[in-house]
């Protein structure tokens, strides 16, 4: 008689019981038109210092005794993150692959402001522009184009208004840098505000909302 076999997998949580899955809203998927390069690194970034070995363990292939060095550097300077550091190249490379893992790394560069975007050429950044929330208007639509109606349009602000409100607060940036509380509410972006070759501009509302701004190529 032929025979029929199962295989269970123990439901994954974090150390303070919380089920990690898709019902629960904090999943992950391999698919990278669903959770891009950079998101993906982020989520096995975030680990916490109780859950790192397990996850190491769990999705990575390094062998026990890798996994034991790796967690007792972390415990010597848990503020270096060497466990999470460890367990995120070493997973994305693993479901994706080392150029994933760059494009990952280099995003995270640019979000946190370690490159000068303005010194940087359109080929260099071209690759990581998947890591990233990316909007492409003609040119009509960014040059022109005051800055408040530029944030709502791309869907950084839910509104104009609100965008005018982000702006006197302090917290929104133009190509890195902080625009100004009086007059950003006014500003009208121009073609010098375009950069990598007069192909982007980069929108920035708090820490964490980030847009790319890609002007569609002139013909």
């Amino acid at each position: 008689e032929n025979s029929v076999g199962g295989i269970t997998v123990p439901l994954l949580q974090t150390a303070s019981g919380q089920k990690i899955g898709k019902s629960a809203g904090n999943a992950v998927f391999l698919d990278p038109e669903i959770t891009n390069d950079y998101d993906l690194y982020q989520w096995f970034l975030r680990a916490t210092d109780a859950d790192v070995e397990k996850f190491l363990k769990i999705f990575t292939l390094m062998d026990e005794n890798k996994i034991e060095t790796i967690v007792k550097q972390h415990e010597e300077k848990p503020e270096k993150r060497v466990a999470q550091i460890a367990l995120a190249q070493e997973a994305v490379s693993f479901l994706r692959g080392q150029e994933a893992v760059k494009r990952a790394e280099f995003a995270s560069e640019i979000l946190f402001g370690k490159h000068n975007l303005k010194e940087m050429s359109f080929d260099q950044i071209s690759d990581a522009l998947s890591c990233f929330p990316t909007t492409t208007l003609p040119l009509s639509g960014v040059v022109g184009v005051g800055l408040p109606k530029l944030l709502a349009s791309v869907g950084l602000c839910p509104s104009i208004s609100a965008a005018r409100r982000a702006i006197k607060s302090g917290g929104v940036s133009l190509n890195q840098e902080t625009v100004a509380r009086d007059e950003g509410s006014n500003l009208t972006i121009e073609e010098n505000n375009l950069i990598f070759g007069g192909r982007l501009v980069y929108l920035g509302v708090g820490k964490k909302e980030k847009c790319f701004v890609l002007v569609e190529e002139r013909c």
